[in-house]
């Protein structure tokens, strides 16, 4: 049975033998070893199992079921594609490694040392699979302690040599092995180290190695030929050159590889000699050649030439077919880093979620999953992987930095709870780099100790002194305008601790010296550091501003010195930083300093003035543009750098300039109502919530019967602002021409508290969706459109854009575009006001408020009605030149407006104007006023003509 040809099937094999005698251990276990030579290891492991269970103490029974497991685990094929296992296969080889290891023992205690050493290399392959390489030098080692003339067990030490890049060491026992008929793996193994090594005469020894042996390829592993030829192929590019390389793979024996194969090899040849553009057209070649019967290994490394050569999404179409979410490997991280490069973050973010709900996971996978969830506001998602991650606790080492990043969602989300409130859980400052130490300085100080974050700051300069990082880390600690307010006790009494100023009695120079009493590193006496133990550490504690110490005290020359001020060494080194960090770090935009000096006792604002002209010529800048073409507001904050409700509100309050809103005209109208009555889910973006905050009509969330969705970028641009508002003595306010006009404390509470109710309305009465909707997008794309209209913007757009959402969008560009390019239905404020109110859901006087706000704002295009007009009078308590009444009879005079519907309109006001409480006086302004707007249109004194016969 086991020398049975292969071609004899095993149910042929089954029948040969006579049932009863399949029960005797022995021709079980062969029958066993044939079907598991065939693949067929359901039935192999039947028949195994019965031999173990008739002689269970028979290490060769248990040896051969650890074949089995082994190749159940389908080990070569890990190895050949360098992958991790699946859950599947783990369980397999931790089997068979068990048994291997009672097997083993078994043959040592009888002495057996050819059957110890064959189990060691089996056992050896099972930790290849575990990724255990130290596990698997050490039975290689053994193996050959035992016997060092065995060919496989020199071989297989030699490879150990080799991973550890001992050449001399590897070519010395490979060169034992030449000439004694083994594989051609012997001569691939020697000429790679004979390359690496690279002394005199090397490469081409290698070459000639390899070449002795082409003829003899053909009977060898496809993988072990593919492998061969691309080493030779190699060397002779270096050795002979290009034209000599590709010569000989055109006189390849038929059939030795693929021709699939050859073309990338040919491809590689020409990238290694420089020849971008004719690697590129090979690679291209090489695509148009795949066939349903091209082998998995050509695909792979049809796919690794095309990312090697740049083509990312070709390489990324065929990964995709090739790698599964069943373990992580080569393959995987290749996979991945082509989708990285093409920026196909669906992909990304579900096949790292596959990885993580069978148990696999690792580090740079999980980073890149995390970055991708971040940046397109997947708060929901990130926050649950990493506390997925922290759950497992399966890598303690990497733990502080997950529950750094998610203490900075915490901070980010104003969710508390997430904040680590633990510093020794968090990356200690000797662990860290100034990038990270800088974040966990940030998570200290919002932390129940804030001062924390000033400790850890000032530790990270300490041991970082030369990156800017630490410096900004340090000023950030104390003066960052976002979080709680540190305060940092001030010592009146020199102390560890403490930095002391101190003036020299004789030479009048002024010293610093700071008493380091820090555990993390030993003082540093050039930036002023120096023990509690030092000479004048010991004479200065004790003492305060005003009193004298010695600086020499040896009865011959004694030198005394006054000490002027006494800081904590945290302000002292806050101080440091602030005002040397422009000249140390040159260039470097993140701190910004700008010197107020006084003159004549007044203080010199002219830096500051300079910086508020500039600011101004660049708004004006935008804002011609903004009046002369289409362009979404999101553009306009972009390039102001401000939150969304800024740009509004900039807008909106220069004059000559209006909100362009909407075209007003009828079909507008007419779509915008088909939109409301058909959809039931409504995308506020960010111009609609800037709306209603600027209007201070909140309500409208409780009101409106539609699922409201938001987006979670959205959310942020407004968490954003409030953090600038976070302070009532934040120093906020509007840039004008006239100088920088401060808000007082009053306003900015009154604003944080209206951006609060918002945000709190949002969330409970809005469904907040993820922005990784906008991962679909072509990268390219993607880039262009979130210059354009910001990642928020985008993110409303895309949400809008499935079927039975429309889009509440005041910013008449965006609506424009989401209409052309992702087919959105669009709805503005005054649209959905004047909707529910005919529905009933609003009540008339509300509609005729938001209006009225509407045209105060100057959002144009915003139809008046009665009320609305009566509204602005009350508001402006008839004063014409103020508005909103101002901008409403503004309205009357506007050419853009059909001249039919004034007249209607006209009429009707009027006379609700003449029947009302107000003042006759009053009246009479506003008359005289509209019917001055009408004069100066054609038709308006025909108009005139036809109101005041109306109101008469």
């Amino acid at each position: 049975m086991r020398s049975a040809p292969k071609e004899l099937n095993i149910d042929t094999i089954e029948k040969m033998v006579p049932e009863h005698q399949r029960e005797d251990s022995e021709v079980a276990m062969a029958i066993g070893e044939a079907a598991m030579h065939r693949g067929l290891y359901d039935i192999a492991e039947k028949y195994i199992g019965k031999a173990l269970q008739k002689e269970p103490n028979q290490p060769q029974v248990k040896e051969v079921l650890g074949d089995l497991l082994l190749r159940r685990s389908r080990i070569a094929e890990q190895v050949v594609n360098d992958r991790g296992p699946t859950k599947e296969e783990k369980g397999y080889l931790e089997k068979a490694k068990k048994l291997f290891t009672e097997v083993l023992n078994e043959y040592q205690k009888s002495n057996l040392t050819a059957s110890s050493i064959r189990v060691l290399l089996k056992r050896a392959n099972v930790y290849i699979g575990l990724n255990n390489f130290g596990a698997t030098e050490e039975d290689i080692v053994f193996a050959y302690q035992l016997q060092p003339t065995n060919l496989e067990v020199v071989y297989r030490y030699a490879s150990i040599k080799l991973k550890a890049e001992n050449w001399d060491g590897a070519i010395d026992l490979l060169d034992t092995l030449i000439g004694k008929g083994l594989m051609c793996s012997v001569e691939l193994s020697l000429s790679q180290c004979l390359d690496k090594r690279n002394l005199k005469g090397d490469k081409k020894r290698a070459l000639l190695l390899l070449q002795s042996r082409l003829n003899d390829l053909g009977k060898e592993d496809p993988d072990l030929r593919r492998e061969y030829l691309a080493t030779l192929v190699d060397l002779e590019r270096q050795t002979v050159g290009v034209e000599k390389a590709i010569e000989m793979l055109e006189t390849l024996p038929p059939n030795t590889v693929s021709d699939e194969f050859v073309i990338v090899l040919r491809g590689e040849i020409y990238r290694l000699d420089g020849h971008k553009d004719k690697a590129e057209n090979e690679a291209k070649k090489a695509i148009e050649k795949i066939r349903p019967e091209t082998s998995i290994q050509d695909k792979r490394r049809i796919a690794t030439f095309l990312q090697v050569v740049g083509l990312y999404k070709e390489a990324l179409g065929l990964w995709k077919t090739l790698v599964q979410p069943e373990y992580i490997g080569r393959d995987t991280y290749r996979l991945m880093e082509s989708a990285h490069q093409c920026e196909d973050v669906a992909f990304i973010t579900e096949f790292a979620e596959k990885l993580r709900s069978i148990g696999l996971w690792e580090r740079k996978l999980f980073e890149l999953e995390l970055d991708y969830r971040e940046k397109y506001h997947d708060d929901n998602g990130t926050q649950k992987v990493m506390e997925e991650f922290l759950a497992d606790h399966s890598d303690m080492e990497y733990a502080p930095y997950v529950r750094l990043r998610l203490s900075l969602l915490g901070i980010r989300t104003e969710k508390q709870d997430l904040i680590e409130k633990d510093p020794t859980k968090l990356p200690q400052v000797t662990e860290v780099n100034a990038q990270i130490g800088r974040w966990v300085a940030v998570v200290l100080r919002h932390g129940p100790e804030p001062t924390k974050g000033v400790e850890y700051a000032y530790e990270l300069v300490r041991l970082n002194w030369n990156q800017k990082e630490a410096h900004i880390a340090m000023i950030g600690s104390i003066l960052a305008p976002v979080g709680p307010v540190v305060n940092i006790d001030q010592p009146e009494i020199a102390a560890p601790g403490a930095a002391v100023q101190y003036q020299e009695n004789d030479t009048r120079e002024l010293r610093w010296h700071i008493i380091e009493n820090s555990v993390v590193s030993t003082p540093e006496s050039s930036r002023n550091e120096f023990s509690p133990d030092h000479p004048h550490s010991i004479e200065i504690i004790g003492k305060k501003a005003g009193e004298h110490f010695y600086l020499v005290k040896d009865g011959i020359q004694e030198r005394t010195a006054t000490i002027k001020n006494v800081l904590s060494k945290y302000v002292y080194r806050f101080n440091y930083c602030l005002e040397e960090f422009e000249s140390r770090f040159p260039g470097t935009q993140a701190v910004k300093r700008l010197i107020i000096k006084e003159e004549d006792g007044k203080p010199d604002f002219a830096p500051l003035d300079r910086l508020v002209e500039k600011d101004a010529d660049f708004s004006q800048k935008i804002e011609e543009k903004y009046n002369k073409q289409l362009i979404p507001i999101y553009t306009v904050a972009n390039l102001k750098s401000r939150q969304i409700i800024e740009a509004m509100q900039h807008i909106i309050s220069t004059p000559k300039i209006r909100f362009k809103c909407c075209t007003g005209s009828n079909e507008e109208m007419e779509i915008a109502e088909c939109a409301l009555r058909e959809s039931e889910n409504i995308v506020v973006d960010a111009t609609a919530l800037g709306t209603i905050f600027l209007m201070n009509s909140c309500e409208m969330f409780i009101k409106i019967p539609r699922k409201l969705i938001v987006s979670q970028g959205t959310i942020d641009d407004f968490r954003q602002l409030l953090h600038i508002y976070d302070k009532p003595q934040s120093t906020v306010g509007t840039y004008t021409k006239n100088g920088f006009i401060p808000w007082t404390p009053k306003n900015i509470e009154e604003i944080r508290r209206s951006l609060q109710e918002l945000l709190d309305l949002i969330e409970k009465h809005c469904v907040v969706e993820s922005g990784l909707i906008v991962g679909e997008l072509e990268a390219s794309c993607r880039s262009q459109l979130v210059r354009i209209f910001g990642q928020l913007g985008v993110e409303s757009m895309m949400l809008a854009a499935r079927v039975g959402h429309s889009l509440w969008t005041d910013d008449l560009a965006t609506a424009e575009f989401a209409r052309m390019e992702f087919g959105c239905q669009r709805v503005w404020t005054q649209e959905i006001v004047d909707y529910f109110c005919m529905e009933d859901t609003l009540e008339a006087d509300f509609e005729a408020e938001v209006t009225m706000n509407l045209m105060h704002m100057g959002y144009y295009y915003t139809r008046p009605n009665v009320r609305s007009l009566l509204k602005t009078v009350d508001k402006s308590h008839g004063d014409v030149d103020k508005g909103p009444l101002s901008q409403a009879l503004d309205w009357f005079g506007d050419l853009n407006v059909n001249i039919e519907g004034i007249v209607h309109i006209g009429a009707m006001f009027l006379k609700s104007l003449w029947q009302s409480d107000h003042l006759e006086n009053i009246n009479q302004t506003v008359t005289i006023r509209m019917l001055e707007r009408l004069s100066a249109r054609s038709q308006g004194v025909n108009v005139i003509h036809f109101l005041v016969k109306k109101r008469a």
